[in-house]
């Protein structure tokens, strides 16, 4: 019997770490299932920042672009670093990048695992292991895995100091106590909002001494780690700002010296009145998104805790503290918590974007463990009056967040920063996403009271909805990836040069952008040199103004972001080719210029823009034209380009592929700040050769510098147009 007993347990034994097993490959190919579509920058600064760390510390300098960005920290650049030694391709750096995101997510799936069998051993461990599945699949996990930045980083510290929190005490071995303390300032280093960790981690390691739940010993292993790695951080920061940031003060958005200004908001009425409809809206936005496990997780945490300490109080026994053995571990989890969502709302008190109202990404790093707990309370009896209470707070909730989002009055949204909330876009706004969140949290509940089949497909369902949310903003950072990957045919031509030229960045109007700004700077300018100076990696970036570029007289490769100040230029430089609006100009006195192979039918003073830039509808697009599909209308507008004041020529380069009617339609060039149309041409099969083919050249003339000028195509029904190239050219005066 005992035999027979022993053999069904191993079977059982094996059987579930092959599903473990399994689970664990699972998430570290769904992290990386995007592998082969990306392998640049799609988050900027953010992302440059911790490469740009990386490159220094790896003996490169980046510093004319660095300087230029927020600042940085460098914990999670420290991983970074060996992966210069190990490429010479930036591209497969980005991708090892990406593969380091899918091993932490997958080691924390597998922590969320233990941390479960911990805290919930009398449950199932088929449902153990599709809970912890679930957890992993959250949202902002599934989009945050592809982008090279600190946040699965991040996660992962706060996992593993979850997993060290759980069930710690005077037995406990003391490599978790020095994991502890090295963890705790490291999440710090990665991140300066990690602040929220590291009190939670002093403040449960001061009470455990205190109350004699650890010994000196234990304590000392805490703390030297963290005093240690405090002393490097205190040299090696002020060394990168130096040496990388230049001391650029004002460039200094993520350090302390910038937040200070917000947090004195908080000492006067207005302020305090401020900072609660942030809180509200990001409090919403961690229940919405976890189907309001959060919540539930948050009322388990402060039913827990208040129940010891006031068992403690009555009877003054602090015996009574160290007998629940996850005590401290449930404090550590709600000061975290707690400090992690003040951290955030001071950071977003001054509102510019409708994502910074209904805020996650400085909480999401804490809330896994949150949401594990919310499945505990799944476990245990809760009342109707408790379900009820909170379903009527959290409609209150909402329909204030509605409120507070008119108040604010902002149009833009970036899903990145509250991937949970993938409905915001939806005319019935925070409505329709807590609506969907009350009915799948209603559906986890009813399960819970059936059998464990049920419980797991439930399960398994909701993960699918997880996946699928998180997986669709995935697919626009794919999108905007693909974009930006198109300069690397710029890269390779420099690269192509027998003359290892400068190249320089034409940086203007930084001070004063006239559209895009953002950290008082010119955004589009900021992409394109960020993203050029990592796929140029040991090619330093210079950035210059045109004041500056006039002084210089070596042969040089100039890349620009803009095309107004490329026509002054075209004396003295040659247009190379033009890539994902970005543009390159090499000096006309080197022999590169003279290698340049013209694909186009005129002269090299005129300015390839390329097609992806161009807004299109009801068309196929591509890397090489643009076809309309015979839908009556404009199917490509654009590029919205800055001008300045002169005598321009946009020149089409298009096919014929059919038509029903002789009018075939028009080309116009206007202005979409002054809604003035400057110039008409009209389409006609007569205007097209035997080869049905026809360069157009509009010609238009602009009185002032102006912005947003735009080329729209529109053509008849049945008509089908194809545009192989567009140009623009200014006329010498």
């Amino acid at each position: 019997m005992d035999k027979e007993y022993s053999m069904t347990k191993n079977i059982t034994l094996k059987k579930e770490n092959i599903i473990i097993l399994c689970l664990t490959i699972l998430v570290f190919l769904i992290s990386i299932r995007h592998l082969g579509s990306i392998g640049i920058f799609t988050v900027l600064d953010d992302e440059f920042g911790y490469w740009g760390n990386a490159a220094y510390l790896a003996g490169l300098d980046w510093s004319d672009a660095v300087s230029q960005i927020p600042y940085y920290s460098y914990g999670y650049s420290l991983l970074l670093v060996p992966l210069f030694w190990i490429f010479d391709n930036s591209i497969l750096m980005y991708k090892a990048a990406i593969i380091l995101n899918g091993i932490m997510l997958s080691a924390s799936f597998l922590l969320c695992y233990d941390i479960a069998r911990k805290l919930m051993s009398d449950v199932d461990k088929y449902i153990l292991i599709a809970i912890s599945f679930f957890i992993s699949m959250y949202p902002a996990y599934i989009a945050y895995s592809s982008i090279a930045w600190c946040e699965c980083l991040l996660i992962f510290a706060c996992w593993m100091l979850t997993w060290c929190f759980a069930g710690l005490n005077e037995k406990s071995s003391n490599y978790k106590f020095i994991l502890i303390g090295f963890l705790s300032i490291y999440a710090y280093i990665i991140h300066q909002r990690a602040l929220g960790i590291l009190i939670a981690s002093i403040s449960v390691i001061l009470l455990m001494k205190i109350f004699n739940k650890i010994n000196w010993k234990q304590f000392l292993y805490v703390f030297l780690p963290f005093f240690l790695l405090m002393i490097i951080h205190f040299y090696l920061k002020n060394d990168i700002q130096s040496h990388l940031w230049l001391n650029n003060s004002g460039n200094l958005t993520n350090d302390y010296s910038a937040q200070a200004s917000k947090f004195t908001q908080l000492f006067s009425i207005y302020g305090l009145g401020k900072a609660f409809k942030i809180f509200l809206g990001q409090f919403f936005y961690l229940g919405t998104a976890s189907y309001l496990l959060c919540y539930l997780g948050i009322y388990e945490l402060i039913q827990k805790i208040g129940r010891t300490i006031t068992a403690y109080i009555k009877k003054k026994d602090s015996n009574l503290l160290n007998s629940d053995y996850y005590f401290y571990l449930y404090v550590f989890l709600l000061i975290a918590l707690f400090f992690s969502i003040v951290i955030s709302v001071i950071s977003k008190i001054n509102p510019t974007r409708i994502d910074h109202i209904v805020y996650g990404r400085y909480t999401e790093m804490i809330l896994g463990p949150i949401i594990l707990l919310g499945f505990i309370k799944f476990r245990e009896t809760i009342t109707a009056k408790v379900l009820l209470v909170m379903l009527i707070s959290f409609s209150f909730i909402t329909v204030a967040v509605n409120f507070i989002l008119q108040e604010f009055n902002l149009s833009f949204y970036n899903p990145l920063h509250a991937v949970g909330l993938l409905l915001m876009n939806t005319p019935l706004n925070v409505y329709l996403s807590a609506l969907i969140a009350i009915l799948l949290f209603r559906l986890i509940f009813i399960s819970f009271t059936k059998n464990n089949g049920i419980i797991i497909t439930t399960i398994i369902f909701i993960t699918g909805l997880f996946f699928f949310t998180g997986e669709i903003v995935t697919r626009s950072i794919v999108d905007i990836n693909q974009e930006r990957m198109e300069i690397t045919k710029v890269v390779d031509s420099i690269y192509t040069s027998e003359d290892k030229l400068p190249i320089y960045f034409l940086w203007n109007d930084q001070n004063d952008p006239v559209y895009d700004e953002w950290d008082n700077r010119n955004v589009l300018d900021r992409l394109m040199a960020d993203c050029y100076q990592f796929l140029l990696k040991e090619n330093k970036i210079k950035l210059v103004n045109n004041k500056q570029l006039k002084i210089t007289e070596e042969d040089k490769f100039i890349l620009s972001g803009e095309i107004y100040n490329l026509f002054d230029l075209m004396h003295d430089y040659k247009f190379c080719l033009s890539a994902a609006d970005s543009y390159l100009l090499v000096s006309k006195t080197n022999d590169f210029a003279n290698n340049i192979f013209d694909d186009h039918p005129i002269n090299y003073n005129a300015i390839n823009i390329p097609l992806g830039i161009f807004n299109v509808t009801n068309a196929i697009a591509t890397e090489n034209y643009v076809q309309g599909d015979g839908t009556q209308g404009i199917f490509m507008q654009g590029p919205y380009k800055k001008l300045k004041q002169g005598e321009y020529i946009f020149i089409l380069d298009m096919e014929l592929i059919d038509y029903k009617y002789k009018e075939l339609g028009y080309v116009d060039v206007y202005s979409s700040m002054d809604e003035k149309v400057l110039s008409q041409e009209q389409i006609n099969i007569n205007n097209f050769d035997e080869d049905t083919k026809l360069l157009l050249e509009v010609p238009f003339e602009l009185e002032r510098d102006t912005d947003y000028i735009g080329l729209r195509i529109y053509a008849n029904e049945d008509t089908q147009l194809k545009i192989n190239s567009v140009y623009i050219k200014r006329e010498q005066g």
